[in-house]
Formats: C-alpha cells, structure tokens, sequence
C-alpha cells in the first residue's frame, strides 16, 4: 500500500503526467475550479441507476 506524506504546507493540488510523476507547479485556483465543474457536469447528465419502485 503506498503511504503519502502529509501536507503541512504548501499548495494541496499538483500536476500529474500521464507517467504518473507529479510536477513541482501548484495547479492555479482555476484550474481546480473548472475540473470541479466538468466532473459536476459528467455526474448530473449521467441516468438513473435505479428508478423508484411501488
């Protein structure tokens, strides 16, 4: 299981590549924001899983 360290200080959010290494850059406010709403978006236009039944 791979532990990661506990951020103390410093920005919360990095680049990732597609490899997997992690950029040094901070992800700007943004960024962060628009991510957050296109995952929002993906989730309120997936259907119904299970309908009410009775």
């Amino acid at each position: 299981m791979e532990v990661f360290p506990e951020i103390t200080s410093g920005p919360i959010f990095h680049d990732v590549r597609e490899v997997g290494s992690v950029e040094a850059n901070a992800l700007t406010p943004q960024l962060v924001n628009l991510m957050v709403e296109k995952r929002c978006r993906m989730a309120c236009s997936l259907p119904q899983i299970s309908a009410p039944r009775g």
